[in-house]
């Protein structure tokens, strides 16, 4: 899984937002997300973690994200709205750390947050504050013992009108694909076994749902899983990078199924 070569120790979390309890300080370890489309338009700023009211989601974390001054600029002029997040069950994930970089807890972005980094991949918006949520065993540990916020994981991103996947034409706008004939897709020169790669990335899907529904269930046994799934989730998203390109209109109508599964999981989920 790639990581960032250096980390950036910066970044003093404020602590005045309210709150029954909050972190007396945390930095911000890194500013890049680790891997992920979505990583390449955003970076983190400052954050702060409180302990909030909520039986399922005691921990939230509060972090101001910035678009990147060298963000790629495909996504210019593009509806925000007619952006989706793709192969992961949350838009982003955080982690949080001790001072000796033992992991504390995982923290997702919450849902209706997702339409604000959404603004920062299109350039509608240059710095928002977003917000990641999660459990602990014993978050009152991770509020008194937190120190680093590690940016981890983002999404990858695809363009959509209605439920038809767009692509981009050579000046930035939108344009229906034409995928309505299964001869119209004509074999590049990669060679991989899409199939193949379909049918892993569905048992990946369902382990990550098992997975999570452990974790919601108290389950810490969750927590010494996950670094192996995630590192299945990146070799996926490797091999289908460019995956649009490549499989017959068929194959990519079964991705997407396969896509929603894991979205209609991860509302049922929350």
């Amino acid at each position: 899984m790639f990581v960032a070569v250096a980390a950036i120790l910066g970044c003093l979390v404020s602590c005045s937002q309210s709150g029954p309890k909050k972190a007396d300080f945390c930095f911000v370890k890194s500013r890049d997300f680790s891997s992920g489309m979505l990583a390449k338009y955003i970076e983190a700023s400052t954050a702060n973690l409180n302990l909030v009211e909520s039986p399922s989601e005691p921990l939230m974390l509060e972090m101001t994200i910035c678009r990147k001054s060298d963000a790629p600029k495909d996504f210019e002029g593009v509806d925000a709205q007619d952006i989706s997040f793709t192969n992961l069950l949350s838009v982003a994930t955080v982690t949080i750390e001790d001072r000796d970089g033992v992991k504390l807890a995982e923290l997702q972005l919450k849902p209706e947050d997702a339409l604000i980094l959404k603004k920062l991949v299109t350039g509608e918006e240059t710095i928002e504050d977003v917000h990641f949520v999660g459990n602990s065993e014993k978050p009152d540990e991770v509020i008194k013992r937190c120190y680093n916020v590690v940016p981890y994981l983002t999404a990858d991103i695809e363009i959509r009108s209605g439920n038809k996947p767009l692509s981009l034409s050579s000046d930035n706008s939108p344009s229906e694909e034409n995928d309505d004939e299964e001869e119209s897709f004509t074999t590049s020169s990669d060679s991989e076994d899409w199939d193949a790669v379909l049918d892993s990335y569905e048992k990946y899907v369902d382990q990550y749902i098992s997975l999570m529904k452990k974790a919601k269930n108290g389950d810490m046994d969750a927590l010494t899983e996950y670094p192996a799934l995630m590192e299945k989730a990146q070799n996926l998203s490797d091999k289908m990078a460019n995956a649009k390109d490549n499989m017959s209109p068929s194959q990519w109508a079964k991705y997407n199924k396969i896509t929603m599964k894991m979205a209609k999981a991860a509302q049922e989920l929350q």
